[in-house]
């Protein structure tokens, strides 16, 4: 459950749509406890009907919703709290309701069960800074209110096994978080070791052309009044490996290609002939 949320697979690619909702059901399977008690309970059909009818469209709304809804920013940005709310609150707000129709079949008191599914899309369609805190307030809140006004002593421990539920999703949340930071600074680093070797690439590449061209500009400029000739044929080089050069550099920069082997020794030769 906690993967197909993010809707994104290792590999940095959207999970195709079928995968997302095979792993949302598997997670959804978990309500069929109470639409277990809500079948085999002796209430009027009517209400049995309602009940059902909740769960299940409870389920299949949830399924809707995590296979749709935005992803969290990654880093996080520097969003209020209402802005990283407002994309789900609809959608909260639409299994809330879906999930009030089968209260009166649930006995209220076991819509318990939906909390873990709430806090699930609150944790993954936000911030960790905004995530953990309502979610724990959230369980923390249902654990008061059981304690203080369930009926049944035993729905107390149920309502502390949701929330337990509840922290598990947060445990993942929280390692799928430190994976994107992670993968974020690998790739951080990865762009800042390429820059370093594109530069020390375009440093060796300028360094060894211009003192060729330097070389050449010197004989050129000897030769420009006793053999203006052979002065005019090394100008015609110097032009011929500044535009090699320049293309070097390019290539260099935007990784098209590396200077080959057969450029530098040409180079390297035009250099010993300037000696």
């Amino acid at each position: 459950m906690n993967a197909s949320l993010t809707r994104v697979a290792a590999d940095g690619r959207p999970r195709p749509w079928y995968q997302r909702i095979r792993l949302d059901a598997l997670w959804t399977a978990i309500l069929l406890v109470p639409l277990f008690f809500v079948i085999t309970d002796g209430m009027p059909v009517l209400l049995k009907t309602a009940g059902a009818a909740g769960i299940l469209g409870f389920a299949g709304l949830y399924v809707w919703a995590t296979t749709t809804m935005p992803t969290w920013p990654v880093p996080p940005t520097k969003m209020s709290v209402l802005d990283e709310l407002r994309p789900i609150a609809g959608r909260l707000a639409l299994l809330a309701a879906v999930a009030a129709v089968s209260g009166p079949s649930l006995n209220w008191w076991y819509e318990i069960f939906y909390l873990p599914y709430f806090c699930a899309i609150i944790l993954y369609a936000t911030t960790l800074r905004v995530g953990l805190p309502l979610s724990g307030c959230l369980c923390l809140l249902t654990i008061v209110v059981f304690s203080l006004f369930a009926p049944a002593a035993n729905l107390t421990w149920l309502a502390i096994g949701c929330c337990f539920s509840s922290v598990s999703i947060a445990v993942g949340r929280i390692g799928t978080d430190v994976q994107e930071r992670r993968q974020v600074k690998e790739r951080e680093l990865a762009a800042a070791t390429e820059r370093e070797e594109i530069g020390r690439d375009v440093h060796d590449l300028l360094g060894h052309s211009l003192t060729v061209l330097t070389l050449k500009a010197e004989v050129a400029h000897r030769l420009v009044r006793r053999s203006p000739e052979a002065a005019e044929r090394e100008l015609a080089e110097i032009v011929e490996l500044s535009r090699a050069a320049l293309a070097d550099v390019r290539a260099t920069v935007t990784r098209l290609r590396v200077p080959d082997l057969a450029g530098q020794m040409a180079v390297s030769y035009t250099h010993l002939r300037a000696h």
